[in-house]
């Protein structure tokens, strides 16, 4: 099992299991694994969704178990590869412009009905201080 970079609020790692190459995510919030959950319905060209194998809580914690997809960050692409990683990236963009989320309101979404929280996007703007101050 290999260490992946952790993100702000969980854990990975990635390992091999009947010849697939997988990521095992830990972390507190459950809410951001149900999130990704509801994203492997998106599937559509050109949305690279990891296909999600199991979800539960252990150890007090949450954890996921999905599809690896790799990849280098922008940020330590060699300087000619950028260009083609941006064309791709707005390709991505372009694909997320047609999900549909089947929920209401105005904000940070929930899974898994995908509402948010605000009836508008200025009551959204308007509560930043009533946030999380860790999940801002």
């Amino acid at each position: 099992m290999g260490v992946l970079q952790a993100g702000a609020w969980f854990s990975a790692y990635s390992f091999q299991a009947n010849g697939r190459e997988l990521v095992l995510r830990v972390g507190r919030h459950r809410e951001d694994f149900d999130k990704e959950l509801a994203a492997t319905t998106w599937r559509a060209p050109g949305l690279p969704v990891p296909e999600v194998f199991e979800l539960g809580e252990a150890f007090y914690s949450h954890y996921i178990v999905s599809q690896r997809h790799s990849g280098t960050k922008l940020a330590d692409l060699d300087p000619f590869r950028v260009p083609a990683a941006i064309e791709g990236l707005f390709e991505v963009l372009a694909a997320i412009r047609h999900v549909s989320l089947s929920g209401e309101g105005y904000g940070i979404w929930l899974a898994p009905g995908c509402n948010a929280p605000s009836a508008t996007w200025a009551d959204y703007l308007c509560a930043v201080a009533e946030r999380d101050p860790v999940r801002q």
